[in-house]
């Protein structure tokens, strides 16, 4: 897989030597090791026959699984259950596959390695999600506390007087409902004005059951 892979991201070179050739290859696989080792996401590289190539340290730290323990062996005997074996046999990428490990949670895609035309291999990328769910389990906390003092709000301010309520024979008063009356029905903005003592609540109450 490591020459292939070489092989693949640059044109044929010729070399005068053999040992220079695999200098070359080398130098070809320690700068993708490298570029594997500094991303944040778990990278998991296996070959055709579905042996474990390579696994990064950020793939140990979200899955669990050890370098030792994994890179040389056939993936399906150090992770049951993993479906990157099935990406190299059909050559379909496979992704958005949800996992948990322990109190990880992680997202993973997974992708054939294609050389003329060939599966050479597969690759898992895995992404920590764990953050992210635990920012959404406390934006859902605090949705809900807010919800709770909006309906305790509305509970300790809301409309209970009608216009029946308001009693009085007086023009003044008469008119008054007579024209609040009407405005409730409109989308119209309502400012009541009066002395304390008046009525203003009473009205406001009427008006908002009324609209």
């Amino acid at each position: 897989l490591s020459v292939k892979l070489a092989a693949q991201i640059s044109p044929p070179l010729l070399f005068d030597e053999a040992n220079e050739s695999q200098r070359y290859i080398s130098y070809v696989m320690n700068w993708f090791i490298s570029i594997f080792g500094s991303v944040h996401d778990g990278v998991l590289i296996v070959d055709e026959h579905e042996v474990v190539r390579y696994i990064n340290k950020s793939f140990e730290r979200i899955s669990g699984a050890t370098f030792a323990e994994t890179v040389g062996h056939v993936l399906s005997t150090t992770r049951p259950g993993a479906k990157l074996g099935g990406v190299v046999r059909s050559g379909k990428p496979l992704l958005g596959v949800r996992r948990k490990m322990g109190e990880i949670e992680y997202i993973t895609d997974m992708h054939p390695i294609m050389l003329n035309g060939k599966c050479i291999g597969g690759v898992t990328i895995a992404r920590d999600i764990t953050e992210i769910r635990q920012l959404q389990t406390k934006l859902n906390k605090s949705q809900a506390r807010c919800n709770d003092l909006l309906r305790q709000i509305n509970k300790e301010h809301a409309a209970t007087y009608r216009f029946s309520d308001i009693c009085g024979n007086s023009p003044a008063i008469k008119t008054a409902k007579r024209l609040a009356e009407k405005l409730a029905g409109s989308d119209l903005a309502v400012l009541l004005r009066g002395e304390n003592g008046t009525g203003k609540e009473l009205f406001a109450h009427a008006i908002h059951l009324a609209s």
